[in-house]
């Protein structure tokens, strides 16, 4: 194997122009170490990879210069010179929201054991992050365990209402101050945070109207326009049995302008791993399926609603930090898994769109970022950007005679098991060749992480296009561009239909073609014909 060598400016180093920015802020692309021409591709990659840590809310607007990071939180501007990770701005913008003023010093005063649990869990991350510095690899060598998972989730997760929405309400901020109401606030931070990482846009209630209950807030999915009255509950208590039945009535209680979505946080302690929090999920999920059907509420039918059952780590520096969710319709026959055509389950995912891509986006968006503008924090703390195999990106390599020779990286494919690419060159001479490149372990995570985006732009759909969903959205993306006389003539032209779908528009001929595409990806595969929605949701 061959390790190619690209002996240009890094990315990192200041840019030789001399303009004080980062060669990879500045003229990286114009010495040849990504050429304009791929700039667009690139680009596109990048964002798939912030998409896939940050989620479809707005970006993280942040800049370095002259040695300061300015990020913004809607229309406010912070800066300091100390932020070196997303991590560091997050843990500075919770003292900024938070912890800060009289009602902080009168708690400090308290003590340990009757002060409020947001202060303790602080200082139990603060001596966490001070001890690793200590250790071998210093705090990258720690793992992210519950606590600085719960901690830095908080933060983050006040950090995207405030960015999309202008501010936090008042009244969360007054009831994560209360000791008594932080757990239920800290929880309802979560559901907004995860659905604003869906892609959905936050409408608050009225603070100020005491008069009538409603729910926490009304979200609308931005893809479709469908609307939602949201409400969060979460058990307060880890007494077993564990019983549910009295949040959920009381949030179905609320009046609710659109269809219901109830998140409830089942809060059961468990040995920290995912398989345990899974099962505690599941038991819970049969036994509000067991009472639905008699399930009543003021004397009146319990009204339907999407339910999704948390279950998160205790809040410990020792315990892994895992999540286990499932998703299910409460007194909705038609969110049940789909057995019939396909044509019926794309049409069945239509009308619940939001609901599984929410689903989809709380199993995918987990963790909080690290990185302020995408990049994969595998590249960017392991310095290995400089040298990676970027598609467009020139770097000398053995050419067929077996010498060293400029060439143009054109694509790759990754052998995991061996723990190298095949890349495949085009020389200066006009040969093309595949080398054999080894990769590093820290290559390896990369690749891990965002395996369609390793090589610079996207080699492949997101997601496995062995889900008929997920190969029929890949289809239907790919071909949409396609003219209707292109659809009826070379990808269509032998369908015994034809005059029938002369009368369709171009959209729906997409979709028609997409439609059987995938049908004939079904019957080669032996893929069963009824795609499952995304109940269970579980990572760590």
């Amino acid at each position: 194997m061959h390790r190619p060598r690209n002996d240009r400016t890094g990315r990192n180093d200041h840019c030789p122009c001399g303009s004080g920015k980062k060669h990879k802020h500045c003229c990286s692309g114009r010495d040849g170490g990504l050429p304009p021409a791929w700039a667009a591709e690139h680009a596109e990659a990048l964002e798939r990879q912030r998409v896939r840590m940050q989620g479809h809310g707005r970006p993280i607007i942040a800049e370095e210069a002259n040695g300061q990071r300015r990020v913004a939180v809607g229309s406010l501007v912070y800066s300091s010179e100390r932020w070196k990770t997303f991590h560091d701005f997050l843990r500075f913008y919770l003292y900024e929201l938070l912890l800060k003023g009289n009602w902080v010093e009168a708690e400090r005063k308290k003590p340990k054991a009757e002060r409020h649990l947001l202060l303790n869990w602080v200082d139990e991350v603060d001596a966490y992050l001070k001890a690793g510095l200590t250790k071998p690899g210093g705090m990258g060598a720690l793992p992210m365990t519950a606590l600085p998972a719960a901690v830095l989730g908080l933060a983050y997760n006040l950090y995207l209402i405030s960015h999309n929405n202008g501010r936090v309400h008042r009244v969360l901020i007054h009831r994560l101050k209360q000791p008594g109401q932080f757990l239920g606030a800290y929880y309802e931070a979560f559901v907004t945070g995860a659905m604003i990482r869906a892609g959905f846009d936050i409408a608050l209630e009225n603070e100020k109207d005491g008069t009538t209950k409603h729910c926490e807030f009304a979200a609308t999915y931005r893809a479709t326009g469908q609307q939602y009255s949201v409400e969060a509950k979460m058990r307060h208590s880890q007494a077993t049995p564990i019983k549910v039945t009295g949040l959920l009535a009381n949030a179905l209680e609320k009046p609710a302008q659109h269809p219901r979505i109830v998140f409830i946080e089942i809060n059961a302690a468990h040995d920290g791993t995912v398989a345990a929090a899974k099962t505690v999920v599941q038991e819970v999920a049969a036994q509000v399926t067991g009472l639905e059907a008699g399930f009543s509420t003021e004397g009146q039918p319990a009204p339907p609603a999407y339910l999704f059952l948390t279950n998160q780590a205790p809040a410990t520096t020792a315990t892994p930090h895992t999540f286990a969710g499932a998703m299910q319709g409460f007194r909705m026959p038609d969110f049940t898994p789909m057995t019939g055509e396909l044509a019926e389950a794309l049409a069945w995912r239509a009308r619940h769109r939001a609901i599984l891509d929410l689903s989809e986006s709380l199993e995918t968006h987990i963790s909080v970022p690290s990185t302020f503008d995408g990049t994969l924090p595998e590249v960017a703390f392991a310095n290995i950007d400089d040298s990676r195999l970027l598609v467009g990106r020139r770097f000398e390599v053995p050419n067929e005679n077996g010498e060293e020779e400029e060439g143009e990286l054109t694509s790759g494919a990754v052998m995991a098991d061996r723990q190298c690419a095949m890349c495949t060159f085009k020389m200066d001479s006009g040969a093309n060749v595949i080398v054999e490149c080894p990769l590093s372990d820290a290559e390896m995570k990369a690749y891990r992480a965002s395996p369609e985006t390793f090589f610079g732009v996207i080699t492949g759909p997101a997601g496995s296009v062995e889900h008929p969903f997920k190969f029929f959205d890949w289809i239907y993306e790919s071909y949409r561009g396609n003219s209707k006389e292109h659809f009826l003539g070379k990808l269509m032209q032998d369908a015994p239909d034809i005059e029938h779908l002369r009368t369709l528009s171009q959209d729906e001929l997409a979709r028609v073609f997409a439609e059987r595409t995938t049908r004939a990806m079904m019957q080669r595969t032996g893929h069963p014909p009824g795609p499952i929605p995304g109940g269970e949701t579980p990572s760590a």
